[in-house]
């Protein structure tokens, strides 16, 4: 029986373990879809509160609510933090 190469991290030291990142493969889909729903929100949510914001001014304020989300969410999304 053979013994188990060791990795890098076993090698070196350094206890660091890889952990999961969206800056690869399909993290990088999930940035771009948020990043696209940050964009539609933000523009949707500013047309409303400047155009149409007599009407109904809570729906249009939690739609500008809903942008900021996205907006935290795809920046934290491409940064790669828990």
């Amino acid at each position: 029986m053979s013994e188990p190469t060791p990795t890098p991290a076993e090698t070196t030291g350094n206890p660091a373990v890889e952990r999961p990142h969206t800056g690869h493969g399909f993290g990088r889909v999930l940035v771009a879809v948020y990043g696209l729903l940050a964009l539609a929100a933000t523009g949707r949510s500013i047309l409303q509160i400047t155009e149409y914001f007599d009407r109904a001014p809570v729906p249009f304020l939690l739609s500008a609510v809903a942008a900021l989300i996205y907006l935290v969410a795809t920046i934290g999304l491409a940064r790669g933090d828990r």
